[in-house]
């Protein structure tokens, strides 16, 4: 039963990794502002442009070293939303200069390093677009 639930579940991962193009981060902080329990995280909003459906991505800071693989609503898309939350309190809105940017049919490789805390110069980054057929 545990085999069939997983299978079932993997198949709607299997269908976009085909179909929309991923979005990959890696972090390799030297330090994250971190309060205990409560640790910063990107909001990252992706909207389809062809269709218009949206797509909300909560990613937490939880250690130094995250990745992730998101996957874009559509084909062609915008990020519409780019913000790093610390606290709920302090926020860096246009994380990256990435909000109302739009995507045609290209991945993005997004490496952060540096130190992530509110002031967005100590945080550096490398982003890579990558043609996705």
């Amino acid at each position: 039963m545990k085999w069939l639930l997983l299978i079932l579940l993997g198949i709607p991962l299997l269908v976009a990794a085909q179909t929309a193009p991923p979005v990959t981060i890696d972090t390799q902080f030297d330090n994250v502002a971190n309060q205990p329990f409560n640790p910063p995280y990107w909001l990252l909003i992706m909207r389809d442009a062809s269709d218009g459906t949206v797509t909300p991505y909560m990613l937490p800071f939880d250690h130094n070293n995250n990745a992730w693989v998101n996957f874009a609503p559509g084909h062609d898309y915008q990020i519409t939303v780019s913000q790093i939350i610390f606290n709920n309190h302090l926020r860096i809105d246009n994380f990256l200069h990435l909000q109302n940017r739009f995507f045609h049919g290209e991945s993005l490789h997004v490496t952060l390093t540096g130190k992530l805390n509110p002031n967005r110069y100590n945080t550096h980054a490398q982003i890579q677009k990558i043609p996705f057929e």
